[in-house]
């Protein structure tokens, strides 16, 4: 996810910097397009992160019960 969100970034701003030789009106909704996916990817990035916590605390919470089988 986070190498996506990097290449999304990468492409607007190559938009930016080069705008290649297409009508400005396809090349802005392409633009808006990249723009709006990036925090979509963002979410996606930090509930992955959150889970990721979610599972690494959970066992250290049961460490001291003996009762791994719940999860």
């Amino acid at each position: 996810m986070e190498n996506e969100k990097l290449q999304q970034e990468q492409m607007l701003d190559q938009f930016w910097k080069h705008p290649p030789a297409l009508d400005t009106k396809v090349v802005g909704q392409l633009m808006q397009l990249i723009w709006d996916h990036i925090p979509s990817l963002e979410y996606r990035r930090r509930a992955s992160l959150n889970k990721e916590k979610e599972l690494i605390v959970r066992p250290a919470s049961l460490g001291g019960q003996g009762n791994y089988k719940n999860f």
